[in-house]
């Protein structure tokens, strides 16, 4: 698949998306703004990738099918982008615990 189709596919909202959620701005401190991106970047799309891994895996075990690569693609990024997601709401909107 060449870059020109993979711009025209369904796979370049999430990817962006990934790219725009995974961003943690710190002011003044770009080393810091730089670290962080790449943990939450990485960290979703490893997560993203074992969970769609272990969802294959059972999904094979149950209904002997398994995902196609493109599937596979589409679930690992989308669950990319939920992780991603949710790891921004918790840094924005950070709640602390009762008392601090």
């Amino acid at each position: 698949m060449s870059f020109k189709e993979v711009l025209k596919t369904k796979w370049l909202l999430p990817f962006v998306l990934l790219v725009a959620l995974s961003l943690r701005i710190y002011p003044g401190y770009f080393g810091k703004t730089i670290i962080e991106t790449c943990k939450i970047f990485f960290g979703s799309v490893l997560y993203g990738l074992g969970t769609t891994l272990l969802f294959n895996g059972i999904n094979v075990k149950i209904s002997k099918k398994s995902l196609t690569r493109e599937k596979f693609i589409k679930v690992a990024i989308w669950l990319s982008v939920l992780t991603a997601f949710s790891a921004s709401l918790d840094h924005y909107f950070k709640v602390f615990g009762p008392g601090k």
